[in-house]
């Protein structure tokens, strides 16, 4: 993140809750500047068991959350210059595919980029989806190609 650093504190309690987790914003000097914590957070959900960054965006994993089924995980994306959260995006492996779940506008068509290098994200979607109700859900059947990937959703925007 220009000019933050963010660290996942996972097995910290948060508002009350055991290993709910959290993740703290702080200054390249290391002066403390927020937490960042989703307010769904549950008992050992583990939030900030990973973290992601670039530029302003920040994504906070929470491996144990269960929003799209038991231990089924989350991922949450902050922007860290005015820490706000900006989606919710579950991430399911149970079954035989990667399910991602987020809150959408119905009736608009979502891009969702993937890629298994984080510095290298292709100009060009992997999937359009279009939503027909605000709770969206996409699934990618697993192949045994699948392999590592990192997922991006974003609105789809006429050319």
């Amino acid at each position: 993140i220009d000019e933050k650093i963010v660290v996942g504190a996972f097995r910290a309690t948060s508002n009350n809750l055991n290993d709910a987790g959290s993740a703290h914003i702080f200054s390249l000097s290391g002066d403390y500047e927020n937490t960042l914590s989703p307010s769904d957070a549950f008992t050992a959900d583990f939030l900030g068991h990973s973290v992601a960054t670039s530029g302003q965006l920040a994504l906070i994993g929470a491996p144990q959350d269960d929003d799209a089924g038991s231990s089924s995980g989350s991922a949450y994306l902050y922007t860290t210059n005015t820490p706000t959260l900006l989606e919710d995006l579950a991430i399911s492996t149970l079954g035989y595919g990667i399910t991602l779940t987020w809150q959408a506008t119905p009736n608009v068509p979502y891009h969702i980029y993937t890629t298994s290098d984080l510095t290298n994200w292709p100009s060009s979607p992997s999937f359009t989806h279009t939503p027909t109700n605000v709770n969206a859900a996409f699934t990618e059947p697993r192949t045994a190609s699948t392999g590592r990937k990192f997922y991006r959703v974003a609105v789809a925007t006429s050319p």
